[in-house]
C-alpha cells in the first residue's frame, strides 16, 4: 500500500465483472498467486463484512462491496487464520479469496485520471 500511495495512487479497489483490463496483471507479477486489491474486513476483524478501503486525502473511506465474486466457500478464514485481505487469484479466473494480510502477494496499484 504504501508503493500506491507514494506513486500518488492506491491499491485497486474495484472490481466488476469484466477482468479483460487486469489479465495482464499475473505476467507483470510473474507468478499465479494473484494480486491484492484494497478489499478488507470492516476493522480487521474475522466476522466483519468486506468493503474497499480507499484512500481519502487523510484517512480511509469504507465502500461497500457492491459487487462479489467470491470463489465458492469463500471468505472462509482457512483453517483459522485471519484472513481480512481480499485477493484475487488467475488460476481460479480471478474468483475472489480471503487471505491473511500479512501474506506476500503482488499487488496493483490504480490512480484516478
Amino acid at each position: 500500500m504504501s508503493r500506491c500511495l507514494s506513486a500518488i495512487a492506491q491499491l485497486l479497489v474495484s472490481i466488476c465483472g469484466n477482468v479483460s483490463s487486469i489479465e495482464s496483471v499475473p505476467g507483470i507479477c510473474g507468478h499465479i498467486y494473484g494480486f491484492w486489491t484494497a478489499g478488507q474486513r470492516v476493522n480487521g476483524t474475522l466476522e466483519a463484512p468486506f468493503v474497499w478501503k480507499r484512500m481519502t486525502s487523510n484517512d480511509y473511506q469504507e465502500l461497500p462491496l457492491d459487487y462479489t465474486f467470491w470463489k465458492p466457500g469463500e471468505p472462509n478464514n482457512w483453517t483459522g487464520r485471519n484472513e481480512a485481505c481480499l485477493h484475487v487469484w488467475q488460476i481460479w479466473q480471478y474468483q475472489w479469496n480471503d487471505q491473511p494480510c500479512t501474506s506476500k502477494i503482488c499487488y496493483v496499484c490504480e490512480i484516478d485520471i
